[in-house]
């Protein structure tokens, strides 16, 4: 079926019936269009498209496929636009469970769900918890990409955002300072690095607003 016909399909019936043979471009189809529907934030359409998709690749491909493990990150990051962060929490954490070992630490989705999961951390109050995954998904990078890998100073970068929001400033500017070093040395010129350097300015600031 076309993506056109997935859409308009009678959903009604199975979502995995047999003439729906290949269950991977289901999913993906699915996914495209719940992440459509998110970044229109349209909730209800996009849960319905991400709890197929889920459901899709659950019955198709099985619970240890990466792209059942796409799915569910895309119904975390639903449930966290519609505040359900309990429900993101689940599926995110399972997401990251299925991703370990199968895909690469600087992959996009794997990203995207750890980002995700931070945020339903944080507004659960569990920053700690989201602090100690940034600590460790930024050692996976270096260890695999070095330091000057761009996704390990955005990780970094994040670390230092969690840190800070915890109020532990002085190690929030350190971490911020390490991140600039990097940027610079990686991406001397590049926006990127100028990003960083406006970062670092604003927790200075910080700082001074609470000598």
């Amino acid at each position: 079926k076309t993506a056109y016909e997935i859409r308009n399909c009678d959903w009604s019936s199975d979502v995995c019936s047999s003439d729906l043979v290949d269950a991977r471009l289901l999913a993906d189809a699915l996914v495209g269009m719940a992440a459509g529907h998110v970044e229109k934030r349209e909730v209800s359409e996009a849960t319905t498209f991400a709890e197929r998709a889920v459901k899709a690749a659950r019955k198709g491909l099985g619970d240890g496929h990466p792209v059942t493990a796409r799915a569910l990150g895309m119904l975390a990051s639903v449930h966290s636009l519609a505040g359900r962060h309990a429900e993101s929490i689940a599926m995110g954490e399972e997401a990251l469970r299925l991703m370990e070992g199968k895909l690469r630490p600087d992959h996009p989705d794997r990203l995207a769900v750890v980002a995700n999961l931070a945020v339903s951390y944080e507004a659960t109050g569990r920053l700690a918890t989201a602090i100690s995954m940034f600590e460790r998904l930024a050692g996976q990078l270096t260890a695999k990409l070095g330091r000057k890998h761009k996704s390990t100073v955005r990780a970094i970068s994040n670390l230092a955002e969690y840190v800070g929001k915890s109020g532990r400033l002085d190690e929030a500017l350190k971490l911020r300072e390490e991140a600039c070093r990097m940027g610079d040395e990686g991406f001397p010129g590049h926006p990127f690095a100028f990003l960083l350097r406006c970062q670092l300015a604003a927790l200075y600031e910080i700082g001074r607003a609470h000598v």
